[in-house]
Order: structure tokens, then C-alpha cells, then sequence
């Protein structure tokens, strides 16, 4: 047997690249953790978005995480202990491996809710639905169509307004009849009484008549002056004809539903069992602690009413949902029925038309002659032309009216209707007009006007967006609530974002091998910061 020997040189030296291999192998077992951490960091922040409400997604494009899990806890302690069981399942694997931690925390901080900072989160990601489907055009068509009532809106009279006014003049039509018939000497008495009253009647009618006056274009001004003797004559055919101003209210007395509805509509009879307070835009609200989530942009909001439209059901569109039928009007009204919020949608809707139908009759010669000639009949019969200024603008008024609701018809049958008709869409005719509220009749529809969801979206611009959306949330959480094992489900449970720290410890394998090294590394503490977030 041949003996071997080494010499202490060659000793220290292959100590020395031992000492250097396993130095380095250590630095490669650090990289491993390093990118680990990542990988833990991605995969559990990832799986934590994965774990959306699924109800809450398919029913109504909304993600986000119930924090409670089931159960009526709004704390994110929760949810960091879900996130936290599945970082240490994912660190605990069998067999050799170079890249495992030994142990892993993690830290949630600062969190939002969905319905936090005026529903900040809702509002964006409802906008973030509907951004790729509206174009800028679209968006300004809105706007000016917006701008447009909402100028008309500000420059005209309340029809409801000049109505009274002409009924007040009505009424004094009616005093100033019963004084003719009487006694002559109580006759002078009364008669100047009269006067003195009808002159307040006369002044309020000219005040009418200056008001609505600025609608009157010069032409239409010289064809009502040129045409004066002819309505005289023209009058004649509305003598003995109904007063507008005295039976409108007997017609309008059992509300707007009992006339403004198209033949075959039935109205829902769904209301909500759900106190007022205990709705999500009633009651105080769980809120987090995040302090970067923005407000939600002039943009996002008018997204947002895009995204309503498309995603809850109304008077015209049924999604097959239940409780509410009328999504919509509630989130517009927020009564507790169906039958209330249609009500309230479509009286603020008829203003808005009133206005419009107005300008149109006040743009529309023919239309103008036709009511001169009802006030100088219903005027002349009791010989008080003081008041003519008076009726005539209620005439107006009421025929406004009986338009704007054979367009509440079209509008519900899914009709369109033009801002400001031309004579051609206009519908109704001012001689029995009566006749109109008691049938089906509907107005002309226009190919370029404004249809029901239209009018909806125009009325959302005058609501806060913040009422807009908790009303929306309201609607969420009663739907989601009645499915099954989802009983505790809590919008403002709902989480949308939340910054995770994830920290990680593992122990040093090389250095074991490194007398030099022995000791002094007792392990690794790696931090990772990942963010959770639908927005």
C-alpha cells in the first residue's frame, strides 16, 4: 500500500476554495430567495384578487373581495388571515428544496372599501366597464343634449306655473259671470270690484305673456298681428267648447300613472322590505384606511351613468331579477316601491318635456293663433278681455302638458321623441284635447330624438354621483343578500384594495460548511410589498 501526504499549504488552500465555493453557492441560495419571495408575494396577492364575489361579478361587473367571508365582520383581520394560511400552505413543501422559507407573516394596510370616499371604488370600477364602449363623441353628444334642457330649463316658465295662473284668470272669468246676472245696483258694485280683481288678473296675464313673449320670433310676431280679424272668426269654432283650464286637474287628480301609461303596461308592485336605514346609502357605513384612492374623475362620473343603464333593469328593461323591478327609478328617487319611484321618474321627466313642448308651441305660429283664438272665445263670452293674456298662456300651458304625456307613452314603448318638436312631430290638437288622456294614443316617434334611457341619463346628471351610486350598492347588496350562504353579505365589506407586506424567514444552508462563517448568520429576514387591487 502506497502512503499519501498533503502538505499544509495545499491544505489551507483547498480550505480556502471550499471556503470560496460554498461562499458562493450560499450567495446563489440567497437569489433563489429572493426571487422566491417575489413568486410568494405575486401568487398569494393574486389569489386573494381571485377570490372576488362571484355574485357580485356576473350579475353586476363589480369585483371585489368580501372581507367578512360570510360573516357579518368588517375588519380586514379576516382577510389578512386567509392571505396568511395560504402564504404558509404555499412555503411547507415536501422534499429537498433550496428555495424554501421556514416561515412567512403578513401585514395589510392601508385598505379601501367599495363604498369608501363617496364610493370612490364604485364609481371606478363601473367606469372602468364602460370606458372601451364610449367613444368622446358620445360623451359630448350627452353633454350637449344635457345643456341644452337644462338652458331651456332655466329661460322658461313652470308650465305648472302659467297653469295656475290661467286658472286663477278662469276663476275670475267665473266671478265676473255670476256679477253680470245679478241686481243692477249690486251689479255696479260688484262690477267694480271686479275690475279692480281682474285688473291683478290682467297684470298677472301680461306677466305671463312677457315671459313666455321672448319665444315669439319677429315673423311669427307680424303673422299673429295680420291674422288678429281672423282669429275673431276663428274663435268661434272653440265657443261652448271645454275650458282646458278648468278640467285639466279633474284629469291629472288620480296621478300621473292613471294617464301618462301606454296601453298594456302593468306597473310593478315590488317594494323593498329593507328599512331605509339598513341600506347601504342610509346607514353608517365600515370604512378602511387607505389614503391613496383618488375621487372619481368628471369623466368617471359620466361613465358611471353609462354603466347604470347597461347593468340595472328599469321600466323598459327586464333582467329577469328579483325584488325590484324598477332598478332605475330607484337609484334615481330612492322611494321604497316600484310603483312610487316610476311615479317620481316620470313626473321629472314630464317637466322636462313640458318645457320643451312649450318652446315648440311658442316657435310655432299656426299653434299660437290657434290658442289666441280659444282665449278670445272663452274671454269674449264673459266680456273680459283683461284676462286674455292669462287663459291664453294657460292654454298654452295645458296643451304643453297633454303633449309632454302622449310622449310619456312613446317614451315607455321605447320610443323616441325629439328635444324641441317641429309641426310635423307635433301630436295633439288643442280641440278636445281631453280626448287624448283618456285613450292609448301615443305621440309620433323621431329617429333622432331622445329615447326613455336617454331622459334617465340626463336626469342622473342633476343627482349627486355619490347618491347615484350608494342607491346602485343598494340594490347590489338586498340581490346578493337573498342567495343562499350569502345572508351576511355587506357592501361596505367589500374590498377593493390594500397594500400586503409580506415578510419571510429562512435559514443559511452553505455557511454551515464555512468555520469562518459559523455563527454569525443565524438566518435571513426578506421583505415584499405587493399591492391588492381591482381599481
Amino acid at each position: 500500500m502506497r502512503r499519501g501526504s498533503i502538505t499544509v499549504f495545499m491544505s489551507l488552500s483547498m480550505m480556502l476554495v471550499m471556503s470560496l465555493f460554498f461562499t458562493l453557492a450560499e450567495g446563489v441560495h440567497q437569489k433563489l430567495l429572493s426571487n422566491e419571495k417575489i413568486l410568494l408575494a405575486v401568487r398569494t396577492t393574486e389569489n386573494m384578487e381571485a377570490m372576488y364575489n362571484k355574485i357580485l361579478w356576473e350579475q353586476f361587473h363589480i369585483l371585489g373581495v368580501d372581507a367578512g367571508f360570510g360573516k357579518d365582520d368588517g375588519t380586514v383581520v379576516r382577510f389578512q388571515n386567509k392571505a396568511e394560511g395560504y402564504l404558509l400552505d404555499a412555503i411547507r413543501t415536501e422534499g429537498i428544496d433550496f428555495s424554501r422559507f421556514q416561515d412567512a407573516t403578513l401585514e395589510v394596510s392601508n385598505y379601501a372599501f367599495l363604498t369608501d370616499q363617496d364610493a370612490a371604488g364604485f364609481v371606478q370600477e363601473a367606469a372602468n366597464q364602460v370606458k372601451y364602449l364610449v367613444t368622446e363623441s358620445l360623451v359630448e353628444e350627452w353633454t350637449s343634449q344635457y345643456q341644452q334642457i337644462a338652458s331651456d330649463s332655466e329661460v322658461t316658465d313652470s308650465v305648472d306655473d302659467l297653469i295656475e295662473e290661467g286658472q286663477q284668470a278662469s276663476e275670475e272669468l267665473k266671478n265676473s259671470s255670476e256679477t253680470s246676472s245679478a241686481k243692477e245696483t249690486s251689479s255696479a258694485r260688484e262690477t267694480s270690484s271686479v275690475k279692480g280683481t281682474s285688473s291683478e288678473a290682467g297684470i298677472v296675464g301680461a306677466s305671463a305673456g312677457k315671459r313666455c313673449g321672448f319665444l315669439l320670433t319677429e315673423s311669427t310676431k307680424e303673422e299673429n298681428t295680420e291674422d288678429s280679424n281672423e282669429q275673431e272668426t276663428e274663435s268661434n269654432k272653440y265657443e261652448g267648447e271645454e275650458n282646458p283650464l278648468e278640467v285639466i286637474d279633474s284629469l291629472m287628480e288620480d296621478g300621473i300613472l292613471s294617464i301618462a301609461l301606454p296601453e298594456g303596461f302593468e306597473v310593478s308592485d315590488q317594494a323593498l322590505t329593507v328599512e331605509s336605514g339598513e341600506r347601504v346609502s342610509g346607514r353608517t357605513l365600515n370604512t378602511g384606511n387607505a389614503t391613496d384612492v383618488s375621487d372619481a374623475s368628471v369623466v368617471e362620473q359620466i361613465l358611471l351613468e353609462q354603466y347604470l343603464i347597461e347593468t340595472f333593469q328599469s321600466a323598459i328593461v327586464d333582467q329577469g331579477r328579483e325584488g325590484l323591478k324598477y332598478e332605475m327609478e330607484y337609484i334615481l328617487c330612492g322611494k321604497d316601491s316600484d310603483r312610487a319611484n316610476l311615479e317620481s321618474t316620470l313626473l321629472r321627466i314630464l317637466a322636462l318635456r313640458e318645457v320643451e313642448n312649450l318652446i315648440a308651441i311658442h316657435s310655432d305660429a299656426k299653434k299660437i293663433a290657434e290658442a289666441d283664438s280659444y282665449a278670445l272665445a272663452i274671454t269674449t263670452a264673459t266680456a273680459t278681455p283683461i284676462l286674455y293674456e292669462a287663459v291664453k298662456y294657460g292654454i298654452i300651458a295645458v296643451w304643453a302638458l297633454i303633449e309632454s304625456v302622449l310622449d310619456l307613452r312613446t317614451l315607455l314603448c321605447g320610443g323616441r321623441i325629439a328635444i324641441v318638436k317641429t309641426p310635423v312631430e307635433w301630436t295633439s290638437e288643442l280641440l278636445n284635447f281631453s280626448s287624448y288622456l283618456g285613450t292609448g294614443k301615443k305621440a309620433k316617434e323621431s329617429e333622432i330624438g331622445l329615447a326613455y334611457n336617454d331622459y334617465l341619463r340626463i336626469l342622473m346628471l342633476f343627482e349627486a354621483k355619490s347618491n347615484l351610486a350608494y342607491r346602485a350598492m343598494d340594490i347590489c347588496e338586498i340581490e346578493i343578500r337573498g342567495v343562499e350562504h350569502y345572508e351576511n353579505f355587506r357592501m361596505d365589506h367589500v374590498l377593493v384594495k390594500a397594500d400586503m407586506k409580506y415578510s419571510f424567514d429562512a435559514s443559511p444552508i452553505f455557511f454551515t460548511f464555512v468555520p469562518q462563517l459559523q455563527g454569525k448568520y443565524d438566518g435571513y429576514r426578506m421583505e415584499a410589498e405587493n399591492v391588492f387591487s381591482y381599481l
